[in-house]
């Protein structure tokens, strides 16, 4: 859609399922603070968005959050994230993540396919469950140390 928004007011506590879902032109380029979760879809192929931080209190990234959002260019996740869904970072080639927060115990099913700016270098001993293709095709990854015992990498 040609929504462009820039900024969102304070006092929202979660991003709905689908609420920006193919705005291409929204160009937020920082949340507010007090947000805890990010829904399904929620900025699903917003290719200009330009995120560079979430706020702290965010503890759950949904199904497809950020799917398809070329431009985002977060370099770390917040503290007191503890799951990241499926595909929730798919195919954000800019994406520059270079370490996962303490807290995240689970990391959905293609969580960060295609993410080919990834530069991970281990993941945080509190992980539990890592679905498949998680990493796939992430050509920035050239060595993922697991700082823990997991019961479930498919």
């Amino acid at each position: 859609g040609n929504l462009a928004l820039t900024s969102l007011p304070e006092g929202i506590t979660s991003i709905g399922d689908s609420a920006f879902d193919y705005c291409e032109n929204l160009a937020l380029t920082s949340l507010p603070e007090g947000i805890t979760s990010i829904g399904y879809y929620a900025f699903g192929s917003c290719t200009n968005l330009a995120l560079t931080s979430l706020p702290e209190g965010i503890t759950s990234i949904n199904d497809s959050a950020f799917i398809d959002c070329t431009n985002l260019a977060l370099t770390s996740l917040p503290a007191g994230l503890t799951s990241i869904g499926q595909y929730a970072f798919g195919y954000c080639e800019n994406l520059a993540l270079t370490s996962l927060p303490e807290g995240i115990t689970s990391i959905g099913k293609s969580a960060f396919d295609y993410c080919e700016n990834l530069a991970l270098t281990s993941l945080p001993k509190g992980i539990t469950s890592i679905g498949y293709y998680a990493f796939a095709h992430c050509t920035g990854l050239t060595s993922l140390t697991f700082l823990g015992t997991p019961t479930s990498i498919a």
